[in-house]
């Protein structure tokens, strides 16, 4: 591509790309809390209960056991908007994945409804008592679960701009599409998910501690090291994932359209990696720090997500699908999505005011006499 992505396709192109990236940008925000959530307490579940559930011993866990449930469900209802734009986006290629799939593909939301049901039982109370063999092995369930469900998107994707792949698939009955970047690419998403959750659990504790919650120096330095080793190990399979492609593929990451975009992805680690090593010094959770880290974070899953569609431009005839684009345009659903995007966004804004000024309420409010 000659020209700096993605501005020179039309308008209607223009305003479905930037809609769907920002959308899945929202979407992977929550995915990562919940995938690296769930990784953490499934993790920490080899523990005593009295030690690795509670509140006081282990907050991290006790915050992601009880937010996990909602979290799901965020990642369900922000997976809506993008799933529609990439349809009007990639209409052929995204279609033709799906029907070769179509077996694993329709498996998808009996894997969220599992997962879902788990991660409820994760957070229940009844669990503590469980010997710690039966807790790690319901965190398993749902971790495999939601894995298949990233698997399955990874092999979507890869199989949609794999259009040479297509015949012999479908000839072959093949199940599973095999492609020597798909476990890279995965692993790369599944470890950048750790400093994006990490990021959002420590505000979350950071809030808890002005209600009385007490955060040791060592949970904070634990959280500290498991981001640095996400982002670790995001760059080292990152880089497995760029080495594994094609030359169409690897040419989209270096050429003049994407390149501005794979920076701001690298500028987001290194404001990551920063803002962790100064709250490891710190041993304290710092609003500073962590501004600079949900900054960084937000530039890194931008700047992905941009790269992304780069390389998928870069494998498709893009021009065949301008005609389509414009066309839906002309449905008049763009003023309907953005009216009701407005609204929805200001009822849950109102929401989230109002339980906030009741928690304010109901700290305020003196003891009632027995």
């Amino acid at each position: 591509m000659e020209s700096f992505f993605p501005f020179s396709v039309p308008a209607p192109t223009l305003f479905y790309l930037m809609l769907y990236v920002l959308t899945l940008a929202v979407h992977f925000v929550f995915m990562n809390y919940v995938f690296a959530g769930t990784f953490y307490v499934t993790i920490v579940g080899f523990g005593r209960a009295d030690v690795a559930l509670t509140r006081q011993h282990n907050p991290i866990a006790a915050m992601l056991r009880d937010w996990l449930p909602f979290a799901f469900s965020g990642v369900i209802t922000a997976g809506v908007a993008p799933l529609l734009f990439v349809q009007i986006l990639y209409k052929q290629q995204f279609y033709t994945a799906n029907l070769l799939l179509f077996h694993r593909w329709m498996a998808i939301v009996p894997a969220l409804i599992v997962a879902f049901y788990l991660l409820y039982l994760l957070k229940s109370r009844s669990i503590s008592d469980w010997p710690a063999g039966w807790r790690v092995a319901v965190g398993v369930g749902a971790l495999a679960a939601i894995g298949f469900v990233g698997y399955s998107w990874s092999e979507n994707h890869l199989l949609s701009l794999d259009h040479r792949r297509w015949v012999p698939f479908f000839v072959e009955r093949q199940w599973f599409y095999r492609h020597s970047a798909l476990m890279p690419r995965l692993l790369m998403w599944l470890a950048g998910s750790v400093p994006t959750m990490m990021t959002i659990v420590c505000w979350q504790l950071r809030s808890a501690e002005r209600r009385g919650l007490k955060v040791s120096s060592w949970e904070v330095r634990i959280a500290c090291v498991w981001a640095l080793v996400g982002l670790g190990l995001a760059a080292l399979f990152g880089t497995m994932q760029y080495l594994r492609l094609d030359p169409a593929s690897r040419g989209a990451f270096g050429d003049r359209a994407s390149a501005p975009y794979v920076v701001v992805a690298l500028v987001g680690v290194v404001l990551q990696g920063i803002a962790w090593l100064g709250q490891w010094r710190g041993a304290r959770l710092s609003r500073g720090c962590l501004l600079l880290a949900s900054a960084g974070a937000m530039l890194s899953i931008l700047g992905i997500c941009m790269v992304r569609e780069a390389e998928r431009f870069a494998r498709i005839d893009v021009a065949a699908l301008y005609e389509n684009h414009a066309a839906a345009a002309e449905n008049g659903g763009r003023l309907l999505f953005l009216l009701f995007f407005a609204v929805n966004a200001a009822i849950i804004v109102w929401c989230v005011l109002a339980v906030r000024r009741d928690l304010k309420l109901d700290r305020a409010a003196p003891p009632r006499a027995e």
